[in-house]
C-alpha cells in the first residue's frame, strides 16, 4: 500500500494508474457524471480483464464514468479513509456503490509510520489481537461508528454489494444489492438496475 496525493492506493501494478487504483486517471474522469465505487479484493479483481470487472460493467451499462478506490485486502479502514478523503478532495459523484469482502481486516504499521501493510493473520500476535478486538466488541463497535459517520457525512445514494456468508460494513442509508460470488456480469446487472430504478424514481418526484 502506499499514498499517492493524500489517497491510499494499491502497490504498484501495470494494471493500476498512477494512484494505484484500477481506473483510469482522475484526470480524465468526467468528475460532473461519474460513480465512486471503494471497496477492497471484490471490486479490484487483477487476475480478471478490467472490461470482465463489475465497476466497469456497472458503469457501461449505465453510460455514466466511474472511478474505482478499491484496495486489495484494505477493509474498513481503507475504505473509510478513501471515501472520506475523496468526499473532501473532487466533486460529488451521482452514487456510492461499496463492496468489502474483508471488513475486519487490520492494516499495520511501524513506530515511525515508515509503511502501511495488511496485517499477516498467519502471525499468532495478529491472531490474538483479532481473537481479543471480537471478544471485546472492538470490531463491531469500529463499524457502528464509521457507519455512523457515513450516513451523517453525506446524502449520496449509496448501493452496498451485500456479499454472501459476508460482513456488511454499513446498515444506515444504504441500498443493499445481494450477490452470490456468481459473475460480475450479474452483479452488474443488478446494480445497474437498481441504480436506474433510484435515478427514474428521483426524477419522477421532482
Amino acid at each position: 500500500m502506499r499514498f499517492v496525493s493524500g489517497l491510499l492506493g494499491n502497490d504498484s501494478n501495470q494494471l493500476l494508474n498512477s494512484h494505484g487504483h484500477r481506473s483510469k486517471e482522475i484526470n480524465d474522469v468526467n468528475l460532473r457524471n461519474y460513480i465512486l465505487f471503494v471497496g477492497d479484493n471484490v471490486g479490484l479483481k487483477l487476475d480478471m480483464p478490467i472490461e470482465d470487472t463489475f465497476p466497469y460493467i456497472t458503469a457501461n451499462k449505465l453510460k455514466i464514468d466511474y472511478y474505482n478506490l478499491s484496495i486489495f485486502n484494505g477493509g474498513i479502514d481503507a475504505v473509510k479513509y478513501n471515501l472520506f478523503v475523496w468526499l473532501s478532495k473532487y466533486p460529488p459523484p451521482k452514487a456510492i456503490v461499496t463492496s468489502c469482502e474483508f471488513v475486519n481486516a487490520l492494516l499495520v504499521s511501524d513506530h515511525n509510520n515508515s509503511y502501511l501493510n495488511v496485517a499477516d493473520l498467519s502471525d499468532h500476535y495478529v491472531q490474538d489481537l483479532n481473537d481479543s478486538a471480537n471478544n471485546c466488541g472492538f470490531f463491531a463497535g469500529r463499524n457502528m461508528l464509521i457507519d455512523k459517520m457515513l450516513s451523517n457525512y453525506t446524502s449520496i445514494p449509496i448501493y452496498q454489494v451485500s456479499i454472501k456468508d459476508k460482513l456488511n460494513p454499513f446498515s444506515l442509508n444504504v441500498i443493499n444489492v445481494d450477490w452470490n460470488e456468481v459473475s460480475h456480469e450479474d452483479l452488474a446487472q443488478s446494480l445497474s438496475t437498481v441504480i436506474q430504478s433510484r435515478i427514474q424514481r428521483a426524477r419522477a418526484s421532482v
